[in-house]
This record gives C-alpha cells, sequence and structure tokens, in this order.
C-alpha cells in the first residue's frame, strides 16, 4: 500500500495532473490517513473559498481509502512522539499529524508516499518514497 501525504493530497485537489499519473504507473493501493483527513478540512475551512474547497476535500474522500485510527497506530505514535533521550519530546520539527501519518504508515507495512522526505526522516523501519 501507499501512503499518501497531506502535501501529495493537496497538490492532486488543486489539479496537479503530475501525482495521478505518478500514482497511475504504481501498482500498490493508494490510501491516506486520518490525520491527513484533518488537514485537508483544516486547509480547505482557512482558504478563501472554504465552500469549495470543502467539497473537493469531501469528493475526494469517496475515492480515497482511509486508514483509520487504531490501538497500534495510537502506540507507534506515542513511541515515535517520545523518540530520543529519556524524557524528550521527540522531536521539536515534527507535528503530531506527521507523526501520526508516520505511524499509520508502519502500523500498515506501507510505503509513504512523500515530497517533503525532511519531515519524515530518521523515524526507524518508515519506507519512503519520494516524489519528484
Amino acid at each position: 500500500m501507499l501512503l499518501l501525504d497531506t502535501d501529495l493530497c493537496l497538490a492532486i485537489l488543486k489539479g496537479d495532473r503530475g501525482v495521478l499519473s505518478h500514482l497511475q504507473d504504481d501498482p500498490d493501493p493508494v490510501a491516506i490517513c486520518f490525520a491527513t483527513v484533518g488537514e485537508l478540512f483544516a486547509a480547505a475551512y482557512t482558504s478563501t473559498a472554504a465552500l469549495r474547497n470543502n467539497q473537493l476535500v469531501q469528493e475526494f474522500l469517496l475515492t480515497t481509502p482511509v486508514v483509520e485510527s487504531n490501538n497500534d497506530i495510537a502506540a507507534r505514535f506515542g513511541r515515535l512522539r517520545n523518540q530520543g533521550s529519556p524524557g524528550s519530546q521527540g522531536s521539536p520539527d515534527r507535528s503530531d499529524t506527521t507523526l501520526y501519518i508516520a505511524a499509520a504508515a508502519l502500523s500498515n507495512d506501507a510505503t509513504l508516499l512523500t515530497g517533503r522526505p525532511e519531515a519524515f526522516q530518521g523515524i526507524p523501519e518508515l519506507k519512503l518514497h519520494i516524489y519528484r
């Protein structure tokens, strides 16, 4: 399975045909993380065309499977969030959403397709496929 990060989903919603073409060439099924759904709606609601973009997100969700949260993803998130020295709060550069996306990919043995590999670097065992 390929798990798309939020930036690639936003590119699709903005009409980037390159992402779609890339996905058509890959035989793996595509999905997104529940945390990405939240980010997509947040972006839609803060845009100047909130109503239209909200509708685009809803239509996108009709065609794209969503990996829902479960205890394994939550446990992996907790470990990622607290990686580092004892008592640390993980990497200050990573948002909780980024960590949930990584945890969902790990939990589902999925490859994360991203255009921003720097956001996910250093996460043990995470398989990344870099777009562009």
